[in-house]
């Protein structure tokens, strides 16, 4: 009993560690093996902020996850702001912790679509990481690009890229924020169905690869499942559409620290509130 409550604790603090950069935050996303860098909607400002440029009306979100049903919850925000001519702002807020760490992220994002098949975005970073007591904290500063291409009709092709250099950051250890690559393609089967598939590798570990799965039934309620490698997860949700709302409802597994639950609520703030597949 005392290995297995070691390997479990020893398990939580390796997964807050690997996810004490770019949380993939939105439950639409997790439900679908947490690929995000083709999918249009609110929470592309986390996987991709080149797909906001192509959002129609201004939108927030909210999101809740509670890591494996443990003490870990993450907790964050976005607001977009799409214009006609000079592309889409947006601002997202993220919080991570438990009781001896919290890992804040805040980042400023903009994206433009210089052609209708074609987009950039960028955002610029702050993060905080607290450890222990107040004076064991972190602060960095750090970019994120990402770009966005349809090339024939119905298919697209994503890439981001998360700290590719660090602008500022006061560690004075030999710790520092990873760089992780992201490149994927999302395909519109037919005109209810769409699938994704990434792989995403950060420099210090294996390649993880990443397979969603999207159908929209009515164009109100939508059923997703996805996959996951290194380490194997499978994930599903739901997502429903009411007026200018949309309910996100996902799950992913873990096979050591077990069911990970997420929601995310939207609002769009114009006349055009559809999202998942009826928004590419």
């Amino acid at each position: 009993m005392n290995i297995k409550l070691i390997s479990f604790f020893a398990g939580i603090f390796c997964v807050v560690s690997l996810f004490a950069d770019n949380n993939p935050e939105g439950a639409r996303q997790g439900a679908m093996g947490g690929t995000g860098v083709t999918t249009k909607d609110i929470w592309g400002i986390y996987h991709n902020q080149a797909t906001l440029a192509y959002l129609k009306d201004p939108a927030m979100g909210f999101f809740y996850e509670n890591r494996f049903l443990n003490a870990i919850n993450d907790e964050a925000f976005a607001f977009v702001i799409p214009t006609e001519k000079s592309g889409a702002f947006g601002l997202n807020v993220n919080y991570l912790g438990v009781q001896t760490y919290i890992d804040m992220k805040v980042g400023l994002a903009y994206a433009l679509a210089l052609s209708p098949k074609f987009s950039l975005g960028m955002q610029l970073d702050y993060f905080h990481s607290q450890y222990g007591d107040i004076y064991n904290h972190t602060n960095d500063v750090l970019p994120e690009i990402g770009l966005l291409a349809e090339p024939f009709e119905g298919f697209f092709v994503g890439a981001h890229i998360f700290n590719p250099w660090s602008i500022v950051s006061d560690r004075t250890d030999n710790s520092e924020l990873p760089t992780v690559f992201r490149i994927g393609m999302g395909y519109k089967i037919a005109k209810n169905v769409f699938t994704t598939l990434e792989t995403e590798k950060d420099i210090d570990y294996k390649a993880r690869y990443r397979f969603g799965l999207e159908y929209c039934y009515q164009e109100k309620v939508f059923f997703r499942l996805g996959v996951a490698s290194n380490p194997n997860n499978l994930s599903f949700g739901v997502g429903y559409l009411f007026g200018k709302f949309c309910a996100d409802i996902g799950f992913y597994s873990h096979p050591e620290l077990g069911i990970t639950p997420q929601v995310s609520l939207d609002y769009v703030f114009g006349s055009n509130p559809s999202t998942g597949v009826d928004a590419l």
